[in-house]
């Protein structure tokens, strides 16, 4: 009798035949089981061949270490002497070839861009390159990748320096802002910078007959360093680029200047205000400057030369929507250029460093609402100094004869620069020292320009 017919019920044979049905059925589905087991199984060792074969071709550390003190773009048009230093270890430099050098550095460069970043993963590297034309000097400081930075410039005449330092192509737009509001510059938008080139831009054309000229430079695509050069040969200097903020500090203005004027730029359709507070050796006053209104789309200037030539001090713009602040300080017949740094930049606990091309007066502004220590490093064989600076207050004081850098803390927010006179004037900007933060996922593609 098949399996499929039953006998009737409650005989013995029925009784058989119903236990021989049931081992049947029993089997067949042990069998099935087993099938999908065996698939199930194919299928977990495909998608584990599957996950194991990338990361054999791409090899990678789960973690990278992450610093804020990436490297940075030193860029002239002239030769000079790039100044360096690392807070730790050697600096690699990387030009025309690639060197690891000892720290701190004074080495001749020709016009063009070098890189600088420390040999491991130490903090951070600072700098620029130092130059004298007849007789007036200049510093073009080494500056940091952003994606959206302005640079500032008396009217005249100005080259914009876009240095981009990673393997792939940047594209970059530049708009224009001067007293009277936006300049046309169609064919400032998309500019392409190649991989490891840095960009010329001559504006002189655009800006003569300006007082004063805000460009800002926004990346579409990576990230440059942006520096302009401004005036002539024998009389001119190099402004770094700033951020967007609505509270910016320029360092180091030194007391006996003839002229102090602060630029402006408001890159919004909408105008806005600012006011302007300073921090002297006598601590905090007003300039007396009032409120400043500043046009959408402009780039102006505020003369606060009455108020501070007596004294060195820091000077703070405070606005009510971000802006861009940089400085334009004459002693005697030169100029010297100092960019804002925006609040967000001056955190408690950082450090600052900067590289000397010999006797400065050395100017740090305590911006905490107590005093503070401050401690100034001024490298092997120098014995460091230690001041304390009341609050709101500025400490100017000369450096020793032999020292060719600077690393100062307070462990409070600050900020400091150094103002070189023995050829004219040049002003050089503390720039942050921060510490190594944690650890990020590694991604192969990006590069991180180091």
């Amino acid at each position: 009798m098949s399996p499929g017919r039953r006998a009737a019920p409650g005989t013995a044979a029925d009784l058989a035949e119903r236990d021989a049905w049931q081992r049947e059925t029993h089997r067949e589905r042990r069998l099935r089981l087993r099938e999908l087991g065996i698939v199930a199984a194919a299928v977990v060792v495909l998608l584990a061949v599957l996950a194991i074969v990338p990361r054999a071709q791409l090899p990678a550390p789960a973690s990278v270490p992450v610093s804020i003190g990436l490297s940075k773009s030193c860029a002239a048009t002239e030769p000079g002497t790039l100044l360096a230093t690392a807070s730790q270890g050697q600096l690699r430099v990387s030009g025309a070839s690639t060197q690891t050098l000892d720290s701190p550095l004074s080495q001749q460069v020709g016009a063009g861009s070098e890189r600088i970043s420390p040999a491991d993963t130490r903090p951070a590297a600072s700098g620029g390159v130092y130059g004298v034309s007849g007789a007036a000097s200049w510093f073009s400081p080494c500056a940091e990748s952003r994606t959206d930075q302005v640079v500032q410039v008396p009217g005249g005449e100005a080259t914009l320096l876009v240095s981009n330092p990673d393997n792939f192509e940047a594209v970059v737009s530049i708009t224009l802002t001067g007293p009277q509001g936006a300049l046309a510059a169609d064919d400032l938008r998309d500019v392409r910078v190649p991989a490891h080139t840095t960009a010329t831009l001559d504006l002189s054309a655009r800006i003569r007959g300006l007082p004063q000229v805000g460009a800002r430079i926004r990346a579409t695509q990576g990230r440059v360093a942006a520096v302009a050069r401004s005036g002539s040969a024998g009389a001119l200097d190099y402004q770094d680029s700033t951020g967007l903020a609505r509270t910016s500090t320029v360092a180091a203005v030194p007391s006996g200047a003839s002229k102090v004027t602060l630029l402006l730029t408001n890159p919004d359709t909408v105008r806005t205000s600012a006011k302007i507070s300073a921090v002297g050796e006598s601590g905090s006053f007003d300039p007396g400057n009032g409120t400043i209104l500043i046009g959408a789309e402009r780039t102006v200037a505020v003369d606060v030369s009455g108020s501070v030539s007596a004294e060195s001090a820091a000077l703070t713009v405070t606005a009510r929507s971000n802006i861009a602040v940089s400085a334009v300080v004459t002693l005697g017949t030169d100029v010297g250029l100092l960019a804002g740094r925006t609040d967000s930049s001056i955190t408690s606990g950082d450090s600052a460093g900067l590289a000397l091309p010999g006797p400065a007066r050395l100017i740090v502004s305590n911006l905490a609402d107590g005093p503070r220590e401050v401690t100034v490093n001024w490298g092997a064989g120098q014995a460091p100094l230690r001041r304390t600076i009341a609050a709101q207050a500025t400490l100017a004081l000369f450096t020793p004869q032999d020292a060719r850098t600077a690393e100062i803390s307070t462990g409070g927010p600050f900020v400091a620069g150094a103002a070189v006179t023995q050829t004219g004037l040049t002003l050089i900007p503390a720039q942050p020292i921060r510490a190594t933060q944690g650890e990020l996922a590694a991604r192969p593609a990006v590069d991180l320009g180091r």
